[in-house]
């Protein structure tokens, strides 16, 4: 056999070796994204699970046995709506009862949905009144 035509076997060899492996490779890819996504499905899933279950516990009918999670749960979310309320403090805002929306806190009414806010009186104020 000459010397060309060694290569050119050679050549074809590897060149088929190297389809195969990029068909593998690509292969590879589509099966490990393809389980990425139906791991978020599974995590998904499972979010709901517990966030139905912590529903449940809300309304006193979950299950005792994750009493101590969904406590902590809770916690975390008190932690979370207190602090939100103090940054819009921070920012002279306030929202909205009827609608959510952010609004000036020197604002009477609320500029999307028109509702009047209520506003507590301060004890400096109710001296006031008093005298």
């Amino acid at each position: 056999m000459s010397f060309f035509k060694k290569l050119g076997k050679n050549v074809n060899k590897l060149g088929k070796d190297v389809a195969t492996k990029t068909k593998n490779i690509a292969e590879i890819t589509r099966l490990n994204s393809e389980n990425n996504h139906t791991q978020r499905i599974i995590e998904d899933l499972y979010a709901q699970i517990g966030q139905k279950e912590y529903a449940l516990f809300l309304k006193d009918e979950g299950d005792e046995k994750f009493s101590e999670d969904f406590a902590k749960i809770k916690a975390a979310f008190d932690s979370i709506e207190e602090n939100e309320r103090r940054a819009l403090e921070l920012k002279d805002l306030i929202i909205c009862s009827n609608c959510g929306a952010k609004q000036d806190i020197e604002n009477e009414f609320c500029g999307k949905c028109g509702t009047k806010f209520q506003r507590p009186v301060k004890a400096k104020e109710e001296t006031d009144l008093k005298e």
